[in-house]
């Protein structure tokens, strides 16, 4: 009798570690999935800002097309008042 008690007693020790386990890999599981939505909706937003900002830059420029030439020309721009602005100093000392 002690023996069946006995071996009833480990199989159902057996029986709730597995559940036990069971349920840890389940949590675990849903977990990482929690984490994959979050990273895919992270993603998403990311993607939709950058869109939006390409978005603004366009409408920024005086057209969508030009809008390398208008910044080249500005930069020429800054950059020779630059140059005769120092120019203009370097001679004063």
């Amino acid at each position: 009798m002690d023996e069946k008690n006995k071996e009833q007693q480990q199989e159902q020790q057996e029986q709730e570690q597995q559940e036990m386990e069971q349920k840890e890999q389940e949590q675990q599981e849903m977990k990482r999935k929690e984490q994959e939505q979050q990273e895919m909706e992270q993603k998403e937003q990311e993607q939709q800002e950058m869109e939006q900002e390409q978005e603004q830059k366009l409408l920024a420029s005086p057209s969508g097309s030009s809008q390398k030439k208008w910044s080249n020309k500005y930069k020429y721009k800054c950059e020779f008042h630059n140059e005769k602005y120092n120019i203009m100093h370097s001679r004063r000392f």
